[in-house]
């Protein structure tokens, strides 16, 4: 199983309802679930960049009324990584395909069930990776380079 416990026990949760789907033959189900384990990580991360400055009361308003889409830009702002932008960008399009189906989108098979639920659960891991390495950087201040 994918699921790592360093995420939240939500979205560990939701991945857990997203694998029992698929036991259960229900796919569609479990993509979508899957990526509303993925979005709901992507506004843990946060948005703005300069979210961390806020007090807890006002960023957790914020998360209730930032879009997704204004999330990822935020997230994709502050990554020079071109091949995690287009990764993430890519996951972006399959979760809006999953949340607002039509009919090809609905008829998944197991393998692409599973797929897409490990592509969302990798997602995940990358920005988790991104944070951390951005959290090991030195602060960029004036002070630091003199």
């Amino acid at each position: 199983m994918h699921v790592e416990a360093e995420g939240s026990s939500d979205e560990t949760f939701l991945f857990l309802q997203a694998r029992r789907s698929i036991e259960l033959g229900l796919y569609f189900p479990a993509a979508v679930t899957a990526a509303v384990a993925f979005e709901y990580a992507v506004r843990q991360v946060g948005g703005t960049p300069s979210a961390g400055r806020r007090d807890g009361a006002t960023r957790a308003a914020e998360k209730l009324t930032e879009t997704i889409k204004s999330v990822y830009r935020s997230f994709l702002f502050r990554t020079f990584d071109d091949e995690l932008k287009a990764r993430l960008v890519a996951l972006a399009a399959v979760h809006n395909l999953l949340l607002y189906p039509n009919n090809v989108t609905l008829r998944i098979s197991k393998r692409e069930a599973e797929q897409v639920v490990d592509a969302f659960e990798d997602g995940i891991d990358w920005m988790n990776e991104f944070i951390r390495n951005r959290q090991k950087e030195p602060a960029n201040t004036d002070e630091s380079k003199s």
